[in-house]
């Protein structure tokens, strides 16, 4: 399963999947050990994305009220009861990746014109906008941007002469841009560790991908999986001793794991019977 989140005192998490020999993609909510895995009710329309930090509204992106099923992806917010649905930043072009800023003040997300070509997403523009939809602020060039524990860094990835995506960090108003890795794979940042002292990301090679770790100022990366298949990085559960991740796409139906922060004591949370990726911890 995937598409997922955790909900703030880490004992959920919401996902998005395909139960193996099912229908389509439904929404589902477990315990974090794998138990308690149930359908979200048809009725609760809640789509799958990130939990405000005060677990009353979810972030996502998707095709505004009126405009078909993705035919376009809007940032918009949905109160967990499945009402007072709004879009926060929506234009022709794409916009996706709504993160919510740690005192739930503003939301980032990342921004670029749906060409059709496989590399449209190098021109993503990361942005960030108040939680009512006001103050859009263009930072500059990239994707996959994700906030700092205490709201003043924000790490993401960007095109490079030499690679697809190096990892940055910056300030939240844009400034102070910085390189954290250089290499000619493309890595893609998932989250801080809650003391912000280190980064979580995925570094994709022709192979397939692996979850890293690094110190928040670049140095110290560790590879915390090693697998035929992609294992896609997620996030730190919120009390810092386990790291949510994506694997099994090797063998034909990726499924949510937990591991502890040094890469041992894997442990599949799906049982096998969900297809789907990119789960995060709300």
């Amino acid at each position: 399963a995937g598409n997922g989140s955790l909900s703030p005192d880490g004992s959920l998490v919401t996902m998005m999947g395909n139960e193996i020999g099912g229908p389509g993609a439904l929404r589902f909510v477990a315990n974090v050990d794998g138990t308690g895995l149930r359908s979200i009710p048809e009725g609760s329309s809640n789509p799958a994305g990130t939990w405000s930090p005060d677990g009353k509204w979810i972030a996502f992106d998707g095709a505004s009220p009126g405009k078909p099923p993705l035919t376009d992806f809007d940032i918009q917010t949905v109160h967990v009861e499945g009402t007072r649905r709004r879009t926060l930043a929506g234009s022709p072009q794409y916009e996706l990746d709504a993160q919510w800023s740690p005192d739930g003040k503003r939301l980032s997300y990342s921004s670029y014109v749906h060409t059709g070509e496989d590399d449209e997403w190098l021109g993503s523009r990361i942005w960030t906008v108040a939680a009512d939809g006001s103050d859009r602020v263009m930072l500059g060039l990239g994707h996959g941007a994700r906030w700092s524990p205490d709201g003043k860094h924000l790490v993401f990835g960007a095109p490079t002469e030499t690679s697809d995506g190096d990892l940055f960090v910056m300030n939240s108003d844009g400034t102070g841009r910085r390189r954290l890795v250089a290499s000619e794979e493309l890595e893609a940042a998932a989250d801080w560790s809650p003391d912000g002292k280190e980064i979580l990301f995925t570094r994709f090679d022709r192979s397939g991908a692996d979850v890293m770790v690094m110190s928040a100022d670049g140095t110290n990366v560790r590879k915390l999986t090693d697998s035929s298949g992609f294992d896609i990085a997620a996030a730190w559960s919120p009390d810092g001793s386990t790291i949510l991740f994506t694997g099994g796409v090797a063998a034909g139906a990726s499924q949510l794991f937990v591991m502890d922060t040094d890469g041992s004591n894997v442990r599949d949370i799906t049982g096998g019977r969900f297809s789907g990726s990119e789960p995060s911890w709300r």
